[in-house]
């Protein structure tokens, strides 16, 4: 089934699923977009229960409670992910996990303050994509850049944070401040990844400029 074909924005770690437990958390991530919240936890809880430490399982739960704006429980769900993969010994810079913690550095800032694992994730995505082409992101690497802009403005907000250098994605061919995300989305598009170009256009859209 080609990307475009499924709602998910992370479609190429279905690969970890069977078709089955693919069918249900497509299913569950609808029923967040219309927003019987309660109906897709249910399937996190039942169906997928037994994929629960898959890393795509994860991040669509984890992303579920974030847009039910219960950002404590999202946070904990990727910290006991991410602790569960360190202890196994695991990658932890494979982009599944790479995503998982951008995410849990953006929920911590809000839900715990910590600013320090936000400054030190926008680094770390810088250094990690420096060579790679926009062209070629990944969709996991696509949501990685949405989670990074998030990480970096709320680490502006709340500190005395400077980076500008964060403000130019890596291999960006302007140097206007985030005139990447345009280049991002449109490359996305050109591939037929709709839905993940939608997801990083809400970032674009929502962003706030520092002058």
């Amino acid at each position: 089934m080609e990307p475009s074909m499924y709602r998910g924005i992370h479609a190429s770690l279905y690969e970890a699923l069977p078709t089955e437990a693919t069918q249900h958390i497509e299913k569950a991530i609808w029923l967040k977009t219309i927003g019987r919240t309660n109906e897709a936890r249910a399937i996190y809880q039942n169906e997928l229960g037994s994929f629960i430490d898959v890393p795509v399982v994860i991040i669509e739960r984890a992303d579920l409670e974030h847009e039910a704006s219960r950002w404590g429980e999202a946070w904990r769900i990727l910290d006991k992910g991410l602790a569960d993969v360190k202890e196994s010994n695991q990658d932890l810079d494979r982009p599944e996990y790479r995503l998982m913690a951008l995410t849990r550095a953006m929920l911590g800032t809000r839900h715990r303050g910590d600013l320090e694992s936000s400054a030190n994730e926008v680094a770390r995505t810088q250094s990690w994509l420096r060579d790679v082409p926009i062209g070629d992101y990944t969709d996991v690497q696509a949501s990685c850049i949405r989670r990074y802009v998030i990480c970096y403005l709320f680490t502006r907000i709340y500190s005395a944070y400077e980076n500008s250098d964060a403000e130019l994605l890596p291999t960006c061919t302007s140097n206007e401040p985030w005139s990447g995300l345009h280049e991002l989305r449109r490359s996305l598009c050109t591939r037929n990844m709709t839905n993940e170009a939608n997801a990083v256009f809400r970032v674009e859209l929502n962003r706030t400029p520092y002058r």
